[in-house]
């Protein structure tokens, strides 16, 4: 009997959950123009007293899903702040689940001003193909380069390139367009005109297959509501960075107009380096150890202006044009000291020293303009034809200087190179058809066509003598001109579909590319050389994602993509020019692109704000793309870009993020993976591996009175090159804000490297060298002030 009534007990529970086995799900967005609306709220109340029973907030596309609910009536209230609340009476709620579709709100006419609520974002969240970073959560950022700090494994080189797992390289895009330049882009772009990066390390087809790595997506903060959004800012720092911004954005029924401007002087590295070379060359040995100060800056100054409206229902259009009425371009200076000494059988032969006064200029100015236009053939915008347009070229062209002054006790010498490049143009051209096929299922195809054009590029090597005139070195080709020409041709198409939880997305991309890089120069005898160089080629790159929904914050998902590497013009144009007394940079003409197939397998568990993502990836590269060195005397070394060999990175991520109280956030990304360099060149054939490990640990703390505490650590692994190694350091930076009348004003006090703690050690070998540098970042104090003016409703 006893057993008896535990079975119906039993039975009885069953038979209860599965009563509560019903849910419901929306879409939550704005009437006027469809967008969704995140992080609204969905009230699930009874029918008799309005009791509130359970609720939902819509995740980034708007969506809520209530579970668990018992089978009945209720009625559903949605919400969200600066929209008018509507009220669904007598939801039917049976077995299963219940989609209820798009649900519209409208915008308030009046201005709240009572009442402020603030959502609060994860500062790091983990979708089922990307990772995505929330610039507001991020304080102490200045321009969108800082906001990749909080990506682990993915580290900017000091020549102004992306990396991620070893080798990947990234393409930059915003706003779903790529951009040329991404790295300086991101140093020149106002982290508060961010809404979020999104690191997309598998695309789909749709996208631009350049870059191994995959894409850095740049979301900014983009409104519809009516009214005018004024933000400025003024940015001083300890290393002698200047930044000035205004942003006036104005909004209307049918559209609106915005302009920026920002001028800016920007040092990103300020750098102290002790070093020493070692060369052993036809019997003899040549000793160099020396001390810099270096300090790498940027000046920027743009004015960009733009307009967005409605030509009906279904068309809109947005324009942009942004000019650099000043000249922008870099300025990196340096100043040390320089033992050399020559050695032969043992005996000190000869031993000079000298004062090193560096400086590296350039400077150019670009007009560019951008035109979208987007037609809907339905009201719930799933059915789309779109065109985006590009142009961009130089105002003036670019102009590079280099200037080693070097005062010895008996003299001074000058010693540098000029290049020039004339009349660059870039023009990037998209057409897109989107169509939904049936309730779950959708399909996309289009065209692209980029092109470059650099019809006149230079170099000149040579001294300066005390009257500033410059004279080229005797024996180097005289008038060196590379022609630069890049076209890519692209067909995409991709289809997704689902069956019930389960969802997938295919696509493939085709893409022709054009490249020519001619060279041409006169030799000590008087005659024209001409070395013309051209490759076509034709790619196919497959992508496949797999999701499986166990609901919208429990995923689990596999993916996969293949993607190409394109070597830069720079690289391609066989010029030699002056780096250094030690050094000349060598382009290559014969360099290849590198690809690479990228496979991962996604986990990802949230609980409102607090979450964990895990993933499993192995990355793998042929052709891999590095700078390679040879010794060319007993005192200069010539470098180039090469393809060096095949790598592989092996690994997983794992992203966490917890409110460990109501005023203290934390959040924690770290990257683990064997990563192995095939190395087949010249006369190196090796292996090299390492076992890295990149972790981030990020606190936020809520303090009274308006006060926002920000303190991260981060730790870099060791990084290796077929010819390099650098050691692992760790660092800490620390941020104070202070908000003033409803984050009208802000004040932002920042310090980076607080504890001096950004050392590390470099060394480069080779045949008969090595190259030896140990690195001390300087720490520097922030100080910010931004006012924000917003009466858009």
């Amino acid at each position: 009997m006893k057993h008896k009534i535990l079975i119906i007990v039993f039975l009885l529970l069953l038979q209860n959950v599965h009563a509560q086995n019903c849910k419901i799900t929306g879409k939550i967005i704005d009437e006027q123009n469809s967008n969704p609306l995140p992080y609204a709220n969905a009230i699930l109340t009874s029918l008799s007293d309005s009791t509130i029973l359970l609720g939902a907030i819509t995740n980034d596309e708007g969506v809520f899903e209530i579970e668990k609910i018992k089978k009945g009536k209720y009625n559903l209230m949605i919400s969200f702040i600066g929209y008018q609340s509507v009220e669904f009476k007598d939801v039917d709620v049976y077995k299963g689940t219940r989609k209820l579709g798009d649900l519209k709100l409208k915008v308030l006419n009046e201005n709240l001003n009572e009442v402020t609520v603030k959502a609060i974002k994860s500062p790091v969240s983990y979708k089922v193909d990307r990772k995505v970073i929330n610039a507001s959560s991020f304080p102490e950022a200045s321009v969108a380069l800082d906001l990749l700090e909080n990506v682990p494994s993915l580290e900017v080189s000091f020549e102004g390139e992306l990396t991620y797992r070893g080798d990947g390289t990234f393409k930059v895009f915003i706003n779903g367009h790529p951009v040329r330049n991404g790295v300086e882009k991101m140093q020149q772009l106002d982290a508060s005109k961010i809404d979020k990066i999104e690191v997309i390390t598998n695309p789909s087809a749709k996208y631009d297959a350049e870059g191994t790595a995959g894409i850095i997506q740049i979301i900014l903060k983009k409104n519809r509501l009516e009214g005018y959004a004024i933000t400025s800012s003024a940015q001083f720092s300890t290393n002698d960075t200047k930044r000035f911004s205004l942003s006036i954005d104005k909004q209307s029924e049918k559209g609106g107009w915005y302009i920026n401007g920002n001028a800016s002087k920007n040092y990103w590295r300020d750098v102290v380096i002790n070093g020493s070379k070692v060369n052993n060359y036809e019997g003899k040995q040549f000793l160099v150890d020396y001390q810099l100060d270096r300090k790498q800056s940027g000046t920027n100054g743009y004015v960009e202006f733009g307009f967005n409206y409605d030509l009906t229902d279904k068309d809109c259009i947005d324009f942009n044009i942004n000019v650099n009425p000043l000249l922008l371009g870099n300025d990196h200076d340096a100043n040390g000291h320089f033992e050399e000494k020559t050695l032969q059988e043992g005996n000190e032969i000869d031993y000079q020293e000298y004062d090193l006064k560096n400086r590296n200029r350039s400077d150019y100015q670009y007009l560019g303009a951008t035109l979208e236009y987007e037609h809907s053939f339905t009201k719930n915008r799933n059915h789309l034809l779109s065109f985006y347009a590009d142009y961009s070229t130089y105002l003036h062209k670019y102009i590079g200087e280099a200037i080693d002054t070097k005062t010895y006790a008996d003299r001074v010498e000058r010693i540098g190179s000029k290049d020039t490049e004339n009349n660059e143009t870039f023009v990037s051209l998209k057409l897109c058809y989107s169509n939904k096929l049936s309730e779950n299922s959708s399909f996309e195809i289009g065209g692209q066509v980029d092109t470059d054009h650099i019809p006149n590029m230079t170099v000149v090597n040579g001294s300066y003598d005390s009257n500033d005139v410059f004279m080229p070195i005797p024996n180097d080709p005289i008038d060196q001109v590379v022609v630069y020409k890049r076209d890519i041709y692209a067909g995409f198409a991709t289809f997704k579909s689902e069956f019930g939880k389960f969802e997938y997305k295919l696509g493939a991309r085709v893409e022709w590319t054009d490249r020519q890089s001619d060279y041409e120069y006169t030799n000590q005898q008087g005659e024209r050389i001409k070395q013309p160089s051209s490759k076509d080629f034709w790619d196919f790159f497959p992508s496949a994602h797999l999701l499986y929904n166990f609901t919208d914050e429990h995923q689990i998902g596999a993916s996969f993509s293949r993607r190409i590497r394109r070597p830069n013009y720079w690289p391609l144009a066989p010029f030699r020019t002056y780096e250094d007394s030690y050094s000349y940079v060598e382009g290559n003409a014969n360099l290849k692109p590198s690809y690479s197939n990228s496979y991962e397998l996604n986990y990802k568990k949230s609980w409102n704000k607090d979450f964990i993502g895990f993933e499993l990836f192995a990355h793998e590269s042929s052709d891999v793309i590095q700078d390679y060195y040879r010794l060319e005397s007993e005192n200069v070394s010539v470098s180039s870009q090469d393809n060096i060999g095949n790598s592989l990175s092996i690994g997983f991520e794992l992203m966490g993020g917890v409110d460990l109280c109501s005023w203290w956030n934390m959040n924690l990304s770290t990257s683990m993976y064997h990563y192995r360099l095939d190395v087949d060149y010249e006369n190196q054939n090796t292996k090299e591996e390492q076992f890295k490990l990149d972790t981030r640990l990020n606190n936020i703390i809520t303090l009274p009175k308006n006060f926002t505490f920000k303190w991260d650590v981060k730790y870099k692994s060791p990084h290796v090159t077929a010819q390099s190694e650098r050691e692992a350091y760790i660092f800490s930076n620390m941020a104070l804000k202070k908000s003033i009348k409803d984050d009208q004003w802000q004040i932002l006090l920042s310090v980076n490297n607080v504890f001096n703690s950004i050392k590390y050690k470099s060394t480069t070998k080779g045949d008969n060298f090595i190259f030896e540098d140990h690195y001390r970042n300087k720490p520097y104090v922030m100080l910010k002030l931004t006012y924000n003016f917003d009466n858009q409703k």
